[in-house]
């Protein structure tokens, strides 16, 4: 992980090391971007900008903003735990605000005799 910046009260910039991240791995680049989008929700009811979170927390704006759209899924749990903080997140309303997964189609299965032709 590269941070550029960093002296006491500086925004930095966060480059994370994406070794772990498979972009092929649609679970989990879906659970991400959903975790983004949740946060950004939640920002925008507090009327926080991504420049004035990333300067309490100790990010960029650039960083705020690429999570948040899924450009940057490593950001990791002491950024996010600091968003919470400032944000005033509680791990259940974290949760009552994700997105659950729309259900998949429901299909109905036929026996194939049911159609067949009578004689």
């Amino acid at each position: 992980m590269k941070i550029a910046g960093g002296s006491p009260g500086e925004a930095v910039a966060v480059e994370c090391s994406m070794d772990w991240y498979d972009p092929n791995d649609v679970m989990t680049t879906k659970g991400l971007r959903r975790l983004g989008t949740t946060f950004l929700r939640l920002r925008n009811s507090r009327h926080f900008s991504q420049a004035a979170l990333g300067g309490r927390i100790g990010l960029s704006q650039a960083s705020i903003s690429r999570f948040e759209t899924g450009k940057q899924p490593g950001l990791g749990a002491r950024w996010l735990g600091r968003m919470m903080i400032v944000l005033d997140i509680s791990a259940d309303e974290l949760e009552h605000h994700i997105q659950p997964p729309k259900p998949a189609p429901v299909v109905d299965v036929y026996d194939v005799d049911d159609f067949a032709e009578a004689d």
